[in-house]
């Protein structure tokens, strides 16, 4: 536990050296977002939600909270700018996930 704390102390320290060395250099750091947003799972067949970032922004990467009474069939980037999650509800009634991206300038 102390290597796992000591690895990723070393990692943050590296991290805000390179944004204050991009900061120094006259480069303005990058701006992260993370967006969510609650979906529903309709019942006997897939529909797909989306979630875009704010303008000026680009996809790092995208996912979903779901329980296990929703199947996930695909996550995915749509684009530079959007992510998508296929799904469907496993009983007779709707059921609701959530879909996550993170953005940055």
């Amino acid at each position: 536990m102390r290597r796992l704390a000591a690895v990723l102390t070393i990692v943050a320290v590296a991290a805000v050296a390179a944004t204050l060395g991009a900061a120094s250099s006259g480069a303005a750091p990058p701006i992260y977002v993370t967006k969510a947003a609650k979906s529903g799972a309709g019942v006997g067949f897939y529909a797909t939600a989306h979630l875009s970032c704010p303008a000026g922004y680009h996809v790092l990467s995208g996912g979903y909270l779901a329980t296990n009474r929703v199947k996930v069939v695909a996550s995915w980037p749509e684009s530079d700018t959007g992510w998508a999650v296929k799904a469907a509800s496993t009983i007779s009634t709707p059921r609701v996930y959530y879909i996550f991206i993170r953005c940055r300038t």
